[in-house]
């Protein structure tokens, strides 16, 4: 960004805006105003419900297209934060095509998660926010069906008719973004989405926000305490055993169908606590929401989150968004991995492995078998006399676990000694050091044949820096 607002003021002013549209009482204006740390917000105020295409540029030569959006009669306030921000700002009007079968949602602030005293409300779920969004997008008006993901991607992941309008499910979140990124190429060649944009899964607050529809109850039709109106609105486990075809139950608000119930549905980003929040669990995984026709009702309400691994399951499916990039994908808290470090004892004899990680308010827990440490597992650095492997993973509270470091704790093998005629020889290691002791104890460096009396005992072993000391082999 450049200057301050008397500046960008008189930028806008010699810039003007492209795309007035002919036969308009006025031209569309585009209001500038620069907040703290750089963040820029854009007033587009369009006198009739058209479509629009905000471009960005740093010479007035190069435009990029990055919004794409349907104007409203009120205006539309566009938050650009200080690392999307840039130099030049131009509006145009554009009667672009859209595919059929999205929804626009327009921009706008709610309160994210549920009430203390929400009926079925997990811990998870809090503290209720307020959350913006500052961009709009379009959405897909029910969840991808099968039919709609056989023809992008030309396999059938379930055991479904390829033109079915059920769901598709047994899809991992991989597939998903695939889907969405093939979809992207084709429609962008046949020029049928609008500039700027792109198709992807919606972030948990998006999914969240177009869910609701301006309610704030349990469901988007209501509390329904008894569960007594939830049939007219979803698929779920009183009244099928499977996925049923899309579209077929009462929409929101908004106009999005089965948002509650049928397949749950891919989110973007990790599951992760809200700001002040509390997780469950500290496994990097993903998370899906709206509920299925299977799982409890409580479940399908509009603030329940759904952690789980990426896998296929007929439970969950997904929904598309067309739009730019969400701004509103919360960040990944993990645990820095652990930096190991080794105390050996000065003969070599045992090695006690340690770990800390820079996360603050961390701890390190250990394991010296084959699986991996938990929670219940030691949080005392262990001691080897043996060869072994140690797992160590950090923890912190709502954090996601660190990645597992191994330290493998070699020993030297026993070495080959012999007394040949009162003397003893002992063969040679790469990298070892051999050592004996007679009936003292004390151990000397051997470096050459030493005469041994015939009728002491003799011990050897062998030491290596940075391996435990070989096993001592008694010659008698």
């Amino acid at each position: 960004m450049r200057g301050g607002i008397k500046q960008w003021a008189g930028i806008m002013g010699i810039m003007g805006v492209s795309g007035s549209v002919v036969g308009m009482a006025a031209s569309p204006t585009l209001a500038l105003q620069r907040g703290g740390k750089g963040a820029v917000t854009l007033n587009c105020a369009v006198d009739l419900r058209r479509r629009a295409v905000l471009e960005t540029s740093s010479d007035l030569r190069d435009w990029r297209a990055r919004y794409a959006f349907n104007t409203g009669r009120n205006g539309n306030v566009i938050h650009f934060p200080a690392a999307a921000a840039a130099a030049f700002y131009r509006l145009r009007l554009a009667n672009f095509p859209l595919p059929a079968g999205l929804v626009w949602i327009s921009p706008g602030s709610f309160l994210m998660g549920s009430g203390e005293y929400e009926e079925g409300r997990e811990a998870d779920e809090g503290p209720r926010r307020e959350v913006r969004i500052d961009k709009g997008f379009w959405m897909g008006r029910t969840e991808v069906t099968v039919k709609q993901f056989v023809s992008v991607m030309h396999y059938n992941p379930t055991m479904e008719d390829t033109a079915s309008f059920l769901p598709v499910n047994r899809v991992s979140l991989t597939e998903a973004k695939q889907y969405c990124q093939r979809l992207t190429a084709t429609q962008r060649k046949r020029g049928v989405i609008p500039p700027g944009t792109a198709y992807r899964l919606p972030s948990e607050a998006e999914w969240e926000y177009a869910c609701r529809a301006g309610t704030q109850t349990r469901f988007n039709f209501g509390d329904d305490p008894e569960y007594q109106k939830i049939s007219a609105h979803a698929w779920c486990r009183l009244n099928t055993a499977r996925p049923m075809p899309v579209g077929g139950k009462l929409p929101n608000a908004w106009g999005l169908y089965d948002m509650h119930g049928n397949v749950f549905e891919w989110c973007l980003g990790w599951y992760t606590p809200y700001p002040h929040g509390v997780r469950f669990g500290y496994d990097k995984i993903r998370n899906y929401r709206g509920g299925s026709f299977y799982c409890p009702l409580e479940y399908l309400r509009s603030a329940s989150r759904h952690p789980g691994k990426e896998e296929h399951s007929e439970l969950i499916g997904f929904r598309v968004v067309l739009g730019a990039d969400s701004e509103t994908v919360l960040p990944l808290n993990e645990v820095a991995p652990p930096k190991a470090a080794i105390e050996w004892a000065a003969d070599g004899t045992w090695a006690r492995v340690s770990g800390a990680s820079a996360t603050p308010e961390s701890g390190v827990r250990y394991s010296t078998h084959t699986w991996l440490p938990t929670l219940r597992s030691p949080a005392q650095p262990p001691l080897l006399t043996a060869p072994g492997v140690v797992k160590m993973i950090a923890f912190r509270e709502n954090f996601t676990c660190s990645k597992a470091v191994e330290v493998v704790i070699q020993q030297v093998a026993p070495p080959e000694a012999w007394r040949a005629n009162g003397t003893l020889l002992i063969k040679a290691v790469p990298a070892g050091i051999p050592e004996y002791a007679l009936a003292d104890g004390v151990w000397h460096a051997y470096t050459r044949p030493v005469t041994v009396p015939a009728e002491s005992a003799v011990s050897v072993r062998i030491r290596r820096p940075g391996w435990l000391t070989s096993p001592v082999v008694t010659l008698l």
